[in-house]
C-alpha cells in the first residue's frame, strides 16, 4: 500500500510534457497562426507566403524567420520538435518527418467559424498556449458580431478568382457569405472549389460580384480570366467588391473584417428582388 502510494505521488509530481521549443509551418494558414499564438524565439520557419501581404495578414512580422517552400530538405536541418501543416500540403514531406520521428500537426480546410476555432484550439494546444488561444477566439467572435445581422433580403454573391475558381458549399466563403447577408451563387453550383464557366455566368449572372484581387499586377494565364471582355462587361453593370484575399484565404481572426466589408457592401446594394434558386448542375 506504502509502494503504491508513493507511486502515486510521484506521477502526481511528474512534470507534464514539455512543449514543443522548435516548431515550424509550411502551410500559409497555420503560419499566421503560429504568429499569433506562439513567441519568436519559438519559431524556427514559415512557409514563404507568410512574408506575402497579398496573401497574409502578418506579413509586416515576419521579418528574421527563416522562410520556407515547405520542402523537407529545408526543415530537417532546423531540427523543429513539432512541424504544424494543411491536411493538403506537401504530402511527400509530411511522410519524411514522420518517417524521422519529428511530431506533424495537420490543420483540416477550415469550413466555417466553428472550424476556425477548433484550428486556433488544436495550434494553441499543441505548443502549449491555451490561453492565447481562447484570446484570439474571442477575438474572432467579437470581430464577427461587430458585423451587422443579416437582413431577410440576400442577394446572389459570386467569387471569381484567378482561373474562374470560385467556392461553393462547405467552404469558408459560402459561410462569410451568410453572416454577411449575401446568398452565395456558387453554392446551387459547386461542392467545394471550383470553376465557374464564364458562359453560364454571363447567361444567368449573380446580383453582385466579390474578387480577391483586380488581376492587374499578375501577368499569368490565370490572372488573363479577370480581364476578359465579359468579366468587364458584368463588371460595369453589376455592383463588385474587391476584398483581399489575405481576409478570407484563412480562417483567422481577422475573417471579422471580411464579414464586416461584405456586410457593408450588401447594405449599400440597391434593393433587389430574389431570384428562385437555379437548380443544381
Amino acid at each position: 500500500m506504502w509502494a503504491a502510494a508513493a507511486l502515486a505521488i510521484a506521477l502526481s509530481c511528474a512534470p507534464a510534457a514539455a512543449a514543443p521549443q522548435r516548431i515550424a509551418s509550411i502551410y500559409l494558414c497555420s503560419d499566421q497562426l503560429l504568429l499569433r499564438l506562439a513567441d519568436r524565439a519559438r519559431i524556427v520557419s514559415i512557409n514563404r507566403f507568410a512574408a506575402d501581404p497579398s496573401f497574409s495578414n502578418e506579413a509586416g512580422t515576419v521579418a528574421g524567420i527563416p522562410l520556407n517552400r515547405g520542402l523537407a530538405e529545408e526543415i530537417l536541418p532546423l531540427n523543429p520538435d513539432l512541424v504544424i501543416a494543411g491536411v493538403f500540403t506537401a504530402p511527400a514531406t509530411k511522410a519524411m518527418l514522420r518517417r524521422l520521428g519529428i511530431a506533424v500537426l495537420e490543420l483540416p480546410v477550415e469550413e466555417d467559424f466553428a472550424g476556425i476555432r477548433d484550428n486556433i484550439r488544436r495550434v494553441a494546444k499543441a505548443i502549449g498556449e491555451e490561453q492565447r488561444g481562447e484570446r484570439l477566439v474571442a477575438e474572432l467572435d467579437r470581430s464577427v458580431a461587430a458585423a451587422p445581422a443579416p437582413g431577410a433580403r440576400r442577394p446572389e454573391l459570386m467569387l471569381y478568382r484567378f482561373g474562374g475558381y470560385s467556392q461553393g458549399r462547405n467552404t469558408l466563403s459560402h459561410a462569410i457569405f451568410e453572416r454577411a447577408g449575401f446568398a452565395n451563387y456558387a453554392a446551387s453550383r459547386l461542392n467545394g472549389v471550383g470553376r465557374l464557366p464564364l458562359e453560364k455566368i454571363v447567361s444567368d449572372p449573380p446580383d453582385a460580384i466579390l474578387l480577391g484581387d483586380e488581376g492587374t499586377e499578375r501577368n499569368s494565364l490565370s490572372a488573363e480570366t479577370l480581364a476578359h471582355p465579359a468579366l468587364r462587361k458584368l463588371r460595369a453593370t453589376l455592383p463588385t467588391l474587391v476584398v483581399p484575399d489575405r481576409l478570407w484565404l484563412c480562417g483567422l481572426a481577422n475573417t471579422g473584417e471580411a464579414v464586416r466589408r461584405l456586410a457593408a457592401f450588401r447594405a449599400s446594394m440597391p434593393d433587389i428582388r430574389k431570384r428562385a434558386p437555379e437548380p443544381a448542375r
